[in-house]
């Protein structure tokens, strides 16, 4: 379960580590090597990843690529804002590794947010075969932190902007083989990203709701039984109370069925007494006013 997922103005001091499939906030002194193939120039300062390309439009420093690789079925979050030249493209998303070295196009297979000036526009790109296909975003905003998600799954891709709430999606061309997520910046020192947090978690369309925020959501029991006469008579109608033995407090109410039967769901753990009130209008003197139920 991933915490505060869908909340954007949440804030989460667990351990990414441990919650998501790759994880990296950058806040250590240097890019892990461990976790990255990095070529080009990285520094972090202050928690922010500074990327750009460290050679020429198509040299071998143009990526950082995460060192493990993913099927479909996950989407990649990172939260960054981008600096453009006329000329020099960037891009994040995630790509087959084939030259883990060089700008993503240089890999037959991919699925990447595309940023590329003379465009004017952030699109969706995918790539099967070196075969691409596109569709716009939004209009380039430089210099503005920005939090993307790329969903990819077997049928479709999705790229989603959080903060201006702009999607769009792909179903031609959808990379198969296993992709590495990361970054790419081309020329040297031109176009660079600034990058605060990025996450690879897993991904399925539709999925799972939540309820709402700030309503602490926990487990339930229910607690049934049935209300009847000395005779056996089944007691319709009655006011059903269940309190806390501990505290006196009142748990739940409900209403017996015209069978007698009634059910209601409270906390676990609790220690309780059902009380059991019929309408002695139905039952004349048959029904006591209060027959404490077990």
């Amino acid at each position: 379960m991933y915490i505060y997922y869908g909340k954007s103005d949440a804030t989460y001091a667990g351990d990414g580590e441990a919650t998501f499939l790759f994880f990296d906030d950058f806040s250590e002194a240097e890019l892990d090597p461990d976790k990255w193939w990095i070529y080009g120039h990285t520094e972090i300062s202050d928690g922010i990843l500074t990327f750009y390309g460290g050679s020429g439009y198509h040299g071998s420093g143009n990526r950082i690529q995460s060192k493990t690789s993913f099927s479909p079925g996950v989407a990649w979050r990172f939260k960054a804002k981008y600096d453009l030249t006329t000329y020099y493209t960037i891009r994040s998303g995630l790509t087959d590794g084939s030259n883990p070295s060089k700008r993503f196009g240089s890999d037959p297979d991919n699925t990447f947010l595309d940023v590329t000036p003379e465009n004017g526009n952030e699109r969706l790109i995918n790539r099967v075969d070196a075969s691409g296909v596109s569709a716009n975003l939004q209009s380039i905003s430089e210099n503005v932190w920005r939090t993307w998600e790329l969903r990819w799954l077997s049928n479709k891709t999705v790229l989603v902007c959080f903060e201006t709430g702009n999607s769009v999606s792909l179903t031609d061309k959808v990379p198969s083989v296993d992709l590495y997520p990361g970054f790419d910046a081309e020329g040297t020192g031109q176009s660079k990203w600034y990058i605060d947090i990025v996450f690879l978690r897993k991904y399925v369309d539709p999925e799972p709701s939540h309820g709402t925020w700030y309503a602490e959501e926990e487990q339930k029991v229910t607690l049934s039984g049935k209300v009847q006469l000395p005779d056996g008579t089944a007691v319709a109608n009655a006011t059903i109370i269940v309190i806390d033995e501990e505290t006196n407090e009142i748990l739940a109410t409900t209403t017996s069925a015209s069978d007698g039967t009634w059910s209601v769901e409270i906390s676990p753990g609790k220690t309780v007494t059902v009380v059991a009130i019929p309408q002695e209008s139905d039952y004349g003197g048959d029904a006591k006013p209060h027959i404490q139920a077990s």
